[in-house]
């Protein structure tokens, strides 16, 4: 497998990889599930426009190619079986594809069936695009080609010029080269009537357009050769849209007018916060994740934001969202402001925070009172009113005794059932935990039990919460929630 390092120095100032996934066989994989005796037969997918859109590696070997017409490409190959592109089917069979992904990285756009881009941080990007994509190889039994670059148009072109099997990574800086053999369609938001165009203008290739320059071009061509320019030079402002998984709800606040005052957008986030907070508490749920899309005059920005816990209350909502606005930038009035919520957890986030009691530490006084009220909560739940008095009536004696356990702080070995990593099923003695939904993860170093890296995930289970170590083949349980 080929693969080139480089640094990528996004707008932000942070290091990170824009990296596009393809998986050109997906339709073709799930065409042949569907037909068990095309099995070896050359099969391509028609799109929309009646050309074939896809084909199979015997149909290519035969002479097919995307882009023919289905006369021209039975004519070459009469054995060849032309079926519809099915886009949800392929979208269905691609979203464990993507579910990966948004494993690795919060921002994760699903650009077809066939394409997903996301951004990893460094310095660990090559290990983790390489386990990515074979977990999704054998996820899907298709081959996988890897594309890296400064943006996600390179990415997505890098992805689709490499190899199977192959990544192909793209330095900043270098694009030109990269592009000028290229046909200008694979920059893939030019209209056919554009194309054409440039094409009767004798250019068809990045290279061609690079010679000529932007200031000979006909005016009405203006802007696309300068929006190619800036792709094929290194310049292209293109970012992943953190747009999966797709939230769990959402609401829409529209403006009468068009604004621009932070004030009506303050307000639009409590509204929408308050109609959010409103669903979650209907349905017991919590949300670590908030996806703002704000809606502009003739374009609309994306941001997403990962919460330290789970929330409910609007007035979190609110100012998540807030955040997510101000990391935006906004060069038109906004038209609506669409506030969703993702990655909803039975767990409320001061129920998690119960493990680590020293976390609060650290915390602002609105997160402990927070974290305060959510525990009598519990407790008056559980055991009703009559167990809470107030402190000043304890006895010293009394006051450092705890009454009522909400965890246990355990180091229990277990046998656990992992899928792709992932814990499923945790076995301890005659009690088996069946995993609900994986909460938390992250990686720890101690000097204890040796000199190494250990796994700590946090877990619902149909039993409650648990808290797992894994390291080097072996699991023990360290605290417990009910």
């Amino acid at each position: 497998m080929f693969v080139r390092v480089f640094e990528v120095f996004l707008e932000d100032g942070r290091n990170r990889m824009i990296i596009c996934l393809a998986i050109p066989e997906l339709g073709i994989a799930v065409e042949r599930g569907r037909l068990p005796d095309s099995v070896g037969l050359p099969l391509a997918l028609t799109g929309v426009d009646g050309l074939v859109a896809v084909c199979s590696a015997e149909a290519f070997a035969d002479g097919v190619r995307p882009g023919q017409k289905p006369s021209a490409t039975r004519a070459i190959c009469p054995a060849v079986v032309l079926i519809p592109y099915d886009d949800a089917a392929y979208r269905t069979a691609a979203e464990p594809i993507w579910n990966l992904c948004a494993e690795e990285s919060s921002i994760v756009e699903p650009i077809s069936a066939e394409l997903v881009c996301l951004v990893i941080a460094l310095p660990d990007w090559r290990a983790r695009a390489l386990d990515l994509a074979a977990v999704a190889q054998d996820e899907t039994g298709c081959t996988i080609s890897i594309g890296i670059g400064a943006s996600k148009a390179i990415a997505t072109i890098a992805a689709q010029q490499a190899r199977p099997g192959d990544v192909l990574a793209i330095p900043g800086g270098f694009e030109w080269e990269f592009l000028a053999p290229l046909s200008l369609s694979l920059a893939g938001d030019l209209d056919p009537d554009t194309l054409a165009r440039l094409t009767r203008l004798g250019l068809s290739t990045f290279g061609d357009l690079l010679d000529l320059g932007t200031a000979k071009l006909p005016k009405a061509l203006s802007k696309a050769g300068l929006r190619l320019m800036h792709l094929a030079t290194g310049r292209d402002a293109s970012k992943v849209c953190p747009s999966w998984p797709p939230p769990a709800a959402f609401a829409r606040v529209p403006f009468e007018e068009p604004t621009e005052d932070r004030t009506l957008l303050s307000l639009a986030f409590l509204h929408a916060g308050e109609e959010l907070a409103a669903t979650l508490l209907a349905r017991q749920r919590w949300c670590k994740e908030v996806l703002l899309t704000i809606e502009m005059v003739g374009r609309s920005e994306v941001e997403r934001e990962a919460l330290r816990l789970p929330v409910r209350d609007a007035k979190s909502l609110a100012l998540a969202a807030e955040r997510c606005c101000n990391r935006l930038t906004l060069s038109a009035s906004i038209s609506a402001v669409v506030v969703g919520v993702g990655k909803l957890s039975e767990a409320s986030g001061r129920q998690l925070a119960l493990f680590d009691p020293a976390s609060v530490d650290g915390e602002l006084p609105h997160e402990k009172e927070a974290a305060l009220s959510s525990c009598l909560s519990r407790i008056t739940r559980r055991s009703g009113k009559t167990p809470l008095i107030a402190h000043a009536l304890l006895s010293p004696r009394a006051s450092d005794r705890s009454a009522l356990r909400l965890t246990r702080n355990l180091n229990r070995m277990v046998a656990v059932d992992a899928l792709h990593g992932l814990p499923t099923a945790i076995r301890s003695a005659q009690t088996l935990y069946e995993v609900e939904a994986v909460t938390d993860r992250w990686r720890e170093a101690r000097w204890f039990r040796g000199s190494h890296e250990q796994t700590v995930y946090r877990l619902e289970t149909n039993r409650g919460l648990l808290e797992v170590v894994g390291s080097e083949g072996a699991w023990w349980v360290r605290g417990q929630a009910d």
